[in-house]
């Protein structure tokens, strides 16, 4: 213990007991001189800091019992009151964000934003300095931004030419000041800006019986707050301490180095940012808030006590075996680089023994974290430098098998078990949290169209000789170039079709056109998109094994093909008639084309040509336990390659896969999907590969659609 700090216990001691063993000055019961005894010793101990400063504050408990000033649960009541709650959970809240080193990104982001010339630096300081110190203690607001100040004032010394002495003071002395003096003045602005206003707060509300919610506090603190820290900016530089001068290239650079050597907002800094912006949107709108039933019983102090749980129960990026170095301060040294062994609490971790330099207890310094480059050995144990943030991710993914319309709600995939993957092989239940990406498979392709000019010069007819592909939602532009000499350029509009133009409308036919030379046609030319589904709430599908193919007439004459089906568990869910199946390792068969439930030769739903793989439309379904059969339209042309072909067994003669994605919200620009028609089992690539993806989002690992790694 410091000399100081064992003077400071031996006088407090030393005062408490004189004090008790001398008479209580006239005016004043012996009461009220053991509180005040009671006051002077913790006084002492305060400013010694003989014990740590929240022991001190327990000696009321303590002594007041002892003494007869009042009993254990009457000196403990004020512990209890609602207003240290709310300075509690603000002060928890304050140190998820400077853990988070989310003040420090803030900070230099808005100082690079305002500072241009000497006096809006020192004011862009000021400014981050009173918002930061509305919610973080003023001291630790002034720690966090001494050491970035201590850095400009060299870089401005150093890299600006003709800078007098004078006004090298002038702007340390400003910045430094204009630090402190902002953090004190910001601290005004709410309740739990600094502790003297919890304490008004109280005092009111035990006196007078009048409640300061932290909305009331801000009406006033943040326009007071405003006229106080405009008039110290314009003071500081403009009279007692007058800069001029025009900010330096070199000390904006060093501004940004240091928020490039932050590296992208971490998980942490995004976590407690959202909590943060909670607790900030409920404490202006508490009273509207209270208008809602189940939160009429929302105060100040308990969305205060709220957010602290919150950063409790969201887990540090950080892991054991990264590295820690506390830097320098000003004068002080720094420490050499350490390894973390173990994450104690939210706030505090074990490293190896350290004896090095910069050892200091009277000084709080910022703290570098850097992440484990190497696998190292710790207190016995190996521990990898892997971690799932830099790990490689499985994003669930599945291709879709039906046509999808831009008001479809529905999306029938080739398989979809991976899509609650958690769910199925967990306890972990998923509730309306995934959505999607749809990604489509075609290449952006523009459509061919040529005009056909009828005798009398106008336009006849748009024959289409591509339709192109790629095209999204219901209709395409196309211009069409205007005549030669005299005459009126004609207009058309077009339809579309899954991605694809089927169709014309001519919608004034134009005059003056050549029928030997006829006009260009151009369309535009489809520019690739995809669409992020904002949820699905039902996730079905199944997969099993094909056990026999034979052929069958559906209807009157239509060809079909039965297939005999067989999966583990008992349940065909709600796979019925109309939906779409893959069939797909099939071991007999030489391709077929099949058809739509309608059964008419033009309604094509795939074209297979390797065995009987094929995207198939279900005309038809019974099922008995783990067994179903299923029938399904195939093109007429296939009689001869199917003809004869029966086989039906226990064996495994190919397998099948069916998805289905159903309430989907769709984003607000929906895309249209369009497979009918697509080969199976192209040479270059095989099965469906190639059609259209959807893949989850919005949960997983990190909510951003990867299975999660941990299934505990």
């Amino acid at each position: 213990m410091a000399a100081y700090k064992k003077k400071g216990f031996s006088i407090g001691i030393f005062v408490f007991l004189l004090m008790q063993f001398s008479p209580a000055p006239s005016g004043l019961n012996d009461v009220g001189w053991d509180v005040a005894a009671v006051a002077v010793l913790m006084a002492i101990w305060w400013a010694t800091e003989t014990v740590p400063v929240a022991i001190t504050a327990l000696l009321p408990l303590a002594l007041f019992p002892l003494l007869g000033v009042t009993s254990f649960d009457n000196a403990a009541l004020p512990y209890a009151n609602k207003n240290i709650y709310l300075f509690l959970g603000g002060f928890m809240l304050a140190l998820g964000i400077e853990s988070s080193g989310l003040h420090k990104r803030i900070a230099l982001k808005m100082i690079i934003a305002v500072g241009s010339s000497g006096r809006k630096l020192v004011g862009g300081f000021m400014l981050v300095a009173a918002l930061i110190s509305m919610w973080v203690m003023n001291t630790s607001t002034t720690l966090m931004l001494l050491p970035i100040g201590l850095a400009v004032c060299t870089v401005m010394s150093e890299t600006i030419p003709g800078l007098s002495d004078k006004d090298k003071s002038n702007f340390d002395t400003a910045l430094l000041l204009g630090i402190a003096y902002a953090a004190t003045i910001g601290g005004m602005s709410t309740l739990i800006g600094t502790a003297p206003n919890i304490v008004f707060s109280a005092f009111m509300q035990d006196t007078y019986g009048v409640e300061i919610s932290m909305f009331d506090w801000m009406m006033l603190g943040v326009p007071l707050a405003s006229i106080m820290l405009i008039s110290a900016w314009i003071l500081l530089t403009k009279y007692v301490f007058p800069i001029s001068f025009t900010a330096s290239t070199e000390a904006r650079n060093e501004l940004k180095t240091m928020l490039i050597k932050m590296g992208d907002f971490s998980k942490d800094e995004k976590r407690i940012s959202v909590i943060f912006g909670i607790a900030v949107f409920a404490w202006v709108f508490r009273t509207l808030l209270n208008k809602i039933e189940f939160l009429s019983g929302l105060t100040d102090a308990g969305i205060a006590i709220i957010a602290a749980i919150l950063i409790f129960m969201t887990p540090s990026a950080s892991k054991k075996g990264d590295l820690l170095q506390v830097s320098n301060i000003g004068i002080t040294t720094a420490q050499t680089t350490r390894t973390i062994a173990g994450i104690t609490t939210s706030d505090t971790v074990q490293t190896n023994i350290y004896s090095g330099l910069g050892i200091d207890e009277n000084n709080f310094k910022p703290v570098n974290w850097t992440k484990q480059k190497v696998d190292k050995i710790i207190n016995g144990e190996v521990v990898y430098k892997s971690r799932d943030s830099i790990e490689g991710l499985v994003y669930p993914s599945a291709k879709i098998i039906k046509d999808i319309a831009t008001s479809d709600d529905e999306i029938y995939v080739d398989n979809a078990q991976f899509f609650n993957y958690e769910e199925n092989e967990s306890t972990i239940n998923i509730v309306d949290q995934v959505s999607g990406l749809i990604i489509p498979s075609v290449d952006p392709v523009a459509a061919g169209i040529t005009a056909i000019i009828a005798a009398n010069g106008t336009l006849s007819q748009l024959v289409i000789n591509e339709g192109g592909s790629g095209y999204v939602g219901s209709s395409a532009t196309i211009s069409i170039a205007p005549p030669v000499g005299v005459g009126t350029t004609a207009t058309a509009t077009v339809t579309v079709t899954n991605g694809v133009i089927t169709g014309t409308t001519i919608t004034n036919a134009g005059t003056g056109y050549s029928v030997s030379s006829p006009p260009v046609v151009l369309a535009s030319f489809p520019r690739f998109s995809n669409e992020v589904v904002a949820s699905i709430d039902t996730i079905e599908g199944f997969s099993g094994i094909v056990t026999g193919i034979t052929t069958t007439t559906v209807g009157v004459s239509t060809l079909g093909l039965k297939f005999f089906l067989n999966k583990p568990a008992s349940n065909w869910g709600s796979l019925s008639a109309g939906d779409p199946i893959y069939i797909y390792d099939t071991t007999i068969g030489a391709g077929v084309t099949s058809l739509a439930t309608s059964g008419i030769d033009g309604n094509v739903v795939g074209i297979g040509i390797s065995f009987f793989d094929n995207i198939y439309h279900i005309q038809s379904i019974t099922s008995s336990g783990t067994n179903a059969e299923i029938i399904t339209n195939i093109h007429s042309n296939a009689g001869s390659s199917v003809s004869g072909i029966s086989s039906l067994g226990s064996v495994e003669m190919g397998k099948f896969s069916w998805g289905k994605l159903s309430t989907v919200t769709r984003s607000s620009t929906p895309i249209s999907i369009g497979v009918t028609g697509l080969t199976v089992g192209l040479a270059t690539a095989s099965g469906i590969s190639t059609f259209p993806t959807i893949q989850r989002r919005n949960y997983g690992f990190n909510d951003g659609g990867a299975l999660k790694a941990d299934l505990g």
